[in-house]
């Protein structure tokens, strides 16, 4: 697996499935994030065996600038390689993985060899059980929960009333009994 990229693009991505992974987990391999390379774009996976995040970034994206040069995944320990990319000196990364697993980090001047995990090892996402696919982008996703996560309950005396509701028809609402609050978006990308 070989390829160059920017390094912003990288990053947001990276901070966005970082939020599932867990320091502390039975599966050591769950504190790392999962890097899939295909000639389409780099897939990110993060899990915690409860929570599991995937976020693709498309080779066709401008913003990620993506030379892929050869597909591959790879698995990394996500803090410790969130906090290299982040500082590394340049705004281009090339990722590449050599023998025995590991990976040559290279920015500018700036180079370090990191020990990676074999990524069929990681375990596989469930596959939810649907007749249609909802996608949007992330920035979306999050405006939507935040115009309304305000109203959720901070009480787990009512279970139910302590989480977002979205449904593909009508806009996502919440509300705490007290409060409710409604969004809407007519941004859906169907796929069967």
């Amino acid at each position: 697996m070989k390829v160059t990229l920017n390094r912003t693009s990288f990053t947001q991505q990276l901070q966005t499935v970082q939020r599932a992974i867990s320091t502390k987990t039975t599966m050591p391999i769950l504190t790392g994030v999962k890097i899939d390379l295909s000639n389409k774009g780099l897939t990110l996976t993060g899990s915690n065996a409860d929570i599991s995040i995937e976020s693709f970034l498309s080779s066709e994206d401008e913003k990620a600038q993506m030379k892929i040069e050869s597909p591959g995944s790879i698995v990394l320990q996500a803090r410790f390689f969130s906090e290299i990319i982040r500082r590394l000196p340049e705004n281009h990364v090339t990722l590449e993985v050599l023998d025995n697993n590991q990976v040559e980090i290279t920015s500018g001047k700036a180079n370090f060899l990191v020990n990676g995990l074999d990524a069929e090892s990681y375990p596989h996402l469930p596959v939810v059980d649907s007749q249609q696919e909802i996608q949007l982008p992330v920035d979306m996703l999050n405006k939507l929960i935040n115009e309304t996560v305000f109203a959720v309950s901070q009480h787990e005396s009512r279970p139910i009333l302590t989480g977002v509701h979205f449904t593909l028809k009508n806009s996502p609402f919440v509300s705490s009994s007290y409060r409710f609050s409604s969004a809407k978006s007519t941004y859906y990308s169907f796929r069967k």
